[in-house]
């Protein structure tokens, strides 16, 4: 190539950004009103302008409410509430430090948070620094997070402590509003930030300078989401601000009751791109959104909130709908189902009550594409997901990519403002999902390929018919069972591996399920093959039971037979049910997982079962039985047995699980996160991502005696604090020194000008704190007491998270 550089991905398709900026059509016909026949159904989109003054991204949206309405209520956690005005400091501080860090038009910043207040805050901060955020859960495996931040060429990372840092990624400490008791700073908005592993000038710095806005162009990067690619690695799906821009219209056009009194639910965890449509339904149309913890998001604690918090506007799944009572909330005004297949009878309760919705729409499209008011026609199979939302088409193509005739089956295709731009780093692939649209006005215009089955309805609107490939929904969220099965064969001593969902389709409440035959001389085990999974996979791919089969059953012409597949069961025999409330509970049972038959010593959880439908089993076997079953016993590990001789709230034992960390001979058994951390600083051994510090200033007379005392007592009483790890033939070891006096070496400035103390406290700290670790031969914790006068020290304190959180 004589010297050509060839472009990675995220280069490329920073230059196809700009590249389509430089276009004249990214100025009028790129702007979020789309041509009129971008609508296959339902009332044209308002006429707008085709000039850039018509252009305002939702940041901005957001930014006028905030300046015309500062005292409204824009946030609330169950605990306190923010305003506007708050939400708009907090979030400028946050862009300035962004900016500080060197965030600039089109860099992506990883935001590591659950959902809650400061997520909304750094999505919006992100956005008015001119980047695009790449959410990411705190609780998924580092490797799977590292990988995506990479992939994404993230500059900084935005997270709520030092324990979801990404190693070779700028951190930022950014807590939240919601983090504790009311501060003036939450009123100002200009504290409550702290740097680690930043940029030089940025930890410690004072509030940040108010961001000078560089208003976002329709083709600039929102956002991304990770999704899962093929090989289980992530996928990076990249959305542009004129599909979030034209989001927040079609909300306004389609959508009731929005406005000042308007309480929306949070109910999306930041990973999923179901939190960008509830951000933009509460605060772009100057509302209030209401955050929910981890707890509250089904059954009668779902109830409460709704409930308690007033709730006028919630976006859920249609299985999270099936845990709730329609006729409970005198508030709830609007109801959207959306993530899987809504059922009939579903959509006939809460149509009843309150203004309900079903929506459809990839991650790949912006969110939603379409919305359908109202429930099935009289004796309909299905619930219609409507017609599509102003600025998006939605076609069905035969195979031919042919429009279908009205009624027949083909494939969803999607085009106009809310298609993506494709996926980062993967041209062939996106070349594949992302075609011409020739039915557009647009130049340029793409449509997405769903891979979902459809139809046109005789009157306009669409119906979903269920997947063309090996894709499904479960509990809201779209993977591939392809992503599982080569994870599970990637495992060590695995030969072939296979996932199926069990359970009937279409309900959203589907179980998965892994199988894995063995290579020849090797026994894994359902539960070890399952833990490893947990390592390597994110929690939403994460089977409910593995099973390990000597070899496959299989059809006539040698595929295998998955209909022929074992449930998962307990290793018991099957043992018919002695009483009536053992026949309720195994009938119960038998149904919700789609058993033939289930017996008294099979148990919830081996069965296939999670939180979501143990909300379900405990609320039928009420009806059924008249007595209370606590959630937490069907959860608890106890056989069907067991839990009909419960009487009352009694709680049964508790199985215990497989116990780490307790003495095995004269070693300790590492922990699961102790292998993972281990194995992490093995691929990096340089790295300080691992490394927990604090400095603390003392004043007053010391003891330096006495302090080393203390501390040999502290690690004295906590072994964790003398164990060394140990690589033996591949194996993680861990051994527990004996207990000996702490050293505590002190280092003497009192005697140095004051003007240079600080310069060289400085210099000492860093010289402390970045010494790595050597994890089999010396203690994972140690100290440094600095001198600085005869009544001021500063003690240092630096530990491996192999004993601080491991």
């Amino acid at each position: 190539m004589n010297g050509l550089s060839l472009p990675t991905g995220a280069e490329y398709e920073r230059l196809l950004g700009a590249l389509r900026l430089e276009t004249t059509w990214a100025v009028a016909g790129l702007d979020i009103a789309e041509d009129s026949a971008d609508r296959s159904a339902g009332p044209p989109p308002a006429p707008a302008s085709a000039s850039a003054d018509a252009w305002v991204p939702a940041g901005e949206v957001i930014d006028r409410i905030a300046r015309v309405n500062g005292d409204r209520i824009a946030l609330g956690d169950g605990r306190r509430t923010w305003t506007y005005r708050q939400l708009h400091a907090r979030k400028e501080c946050l862009a300035g430090r962004l900016r500080e860090a060197g965030v600039r038009r089109g860099d992506v910043v990883a935001v590591t948070l659950e959902r809650g207040v400061a997520f909304a805050e750094a999505a919006l901060a992100v956005w008015a620094a001119g980047g695009a955020f790449l959410p990411l859960k705190p609780g998924d495996p580092l490797a799977w997070r590292e990988q995506a931040a990479r992939a994404a060429g993230a500059r900084v990372a935005v997270s709520a402590s030092a324990e979801s840092a990404l190693p070779g990624v700028a951190q930022l400490i950014w807590p939240g509003s919601g983090s504790g008791p009311e501060s003036e700073s939450d009123r100002e908005g200009a504290e409550g930030l702290e740097g680690l592993e930043a940029p030089a000038g940025l930890a410690g710095a004072g509030p940040a300078r108010p961001v000078d806005p560089e208003r976002a162009a329709p083709g600039d990067l929102a956002y991304l989401i990770a999704t899962s690619g093929s090989t289980g690695e992530p996928k990076l799906v990249m959305l542009e601000h004129r599909g979030v821009a034209n989001l927040v219209r079609a909300q306004a056009e389609t959508l009731p009751a929005l406005g000042p009194g308007s309480r929306v639910l949070q109910f999306s965890p930041p990973t999923f791109d179901g939190a960008v449509f509830d951000l933009l339904l509460a605060l772009a149309h100057g509302g209030r959104l209401e955050a929910v913890t981890d707890s509250e998001t089904s059954g009668e604690p779902l109830a409460a909130v709704l409930r308690r918090r007033r709730v006028t506007h919630a976006v859920l799944p249609a299985a999270v709908l099936r845990t709730l009572d329609a006729e409970q909330f005198d508030d709830l005004d609007v109801v959207l189902s959306v993530g899987d297949v809504c059922l009939p009878e579903t959509a006939r309760l809460w149509s009843a009550r309150h203004r309900f919705f079903n929506g459809y729409g990839p991650s790949e499209t912006t969110v939603c594409a379409t919305l359908h008011p109202g429930e099935a026609d009289s004796g309909a199979e299905r619930v219609p997901v409507g017609r599509p939302i102003g600025g998006v088409r939605v076609v069905v193509l035969d195979d031919d990519l042919e429009p279908a005739a009205v009624g027949d089956v083909g494939e969803l295709c999607i085009g106009g403002a809310g298609v993506g731009r494709g996926y980062l780093g993967r041209p062939a692939l996106t070349a594949e999902a992302f075609v011409p649209d020739p039915f557009s006005a647009v130049p340029g215009g793409r449509l997405y390929r769903t891979g979902d089955l459809g139809r046109l309805l005789p009157g306009g609107g669409v119906e979903f018919l269920g997947r063309r490939d090996n894709q499904l929904k479960i509990r809201g969220v779209r993977i591939r069972l392809d992503d599982i099965e080569n994870a599970l064969a990637a495992l060590p001593g695995v030969r072939d591996a296979a996932a199926v969902a069990m359970g009937a389709a279409g309900q959203g409440d589907r179980n998965l399920v892994g199988y894995a035959v063995a290579e020849p001389g090797h026994r894994p085990t359902g539960a070890g093959l399952r833990a490893e999974l947990a390592r390597r996979l994110p929690a939403h791919l994460l089977p409910g039971a593995v099973l390990v089969l000597d070899d496959w059953p299989l059809t006539p012409s040698g595929k295998v037979d998955r209909s022929r597949l074992p449930g998962p069961r307990t290793a018991a025999e099957y043992q018919a049910a002695r009483t009536p409330a053992e026949e309720v509970l195994t009938s119960l049972a038998a149904a919700l997982f789609g058993h033939g038959r289930v017996g008294r010593d099979d148990n919830f959880l081996a069965l296939g079962g999670n939180s979501l439908l143990a909300t379900r089993f405990a609320a039928r076997a009420e009806a059924a039985l008249g007595r209370r079953l606590p959630l937490a016993a069907v959860l608890s590990g106890a056989t069907l047995a067991e839990l009909a001789a419960l009487e009352g709230g009694e709680l049964p034992p508790a199985v215990p699980g497989p116990v780490r960390g307790l003495p095995v001979g004269p070693r300790r058994v590492p922990s699961f996160a102790q292998e993972r951390i281990w194995l992490m600083q093995q691929l990096r051994p340089d790295s300080l991502a691992y490394h927990a510090q604090a400095a603390l200033r003392i004043g007053g007379v010391l003891d330096p005696n006495a302090l080393s005392a203390a501390l040999t007592d502290l690690v004295r009483r906590h072994e964790v604090l003398r164990s060394r790890f140990h690589n033996d033939g591949g194996t993680l070891h861990c051994t527990v020194e004996p207990a000996r006096p702490v050293e505590l070496p002190l280092l003497d400035l009192s005697d140095e000008p004051v003007d240079r103390q600080e310069g060289l406290l400085g210099e000492a700290v860093e010289r402390f704190v970045m010494r790595p670790f050597a994890l089999d031969g010396e203690p994972l914790v140690r100290w440094l007491l600095i001198r600085l006068g005869g009544q001021e020290h500063v003690l240092v304190h630096a530990e491996h998270h192999l004993v601080h959180d491991g």
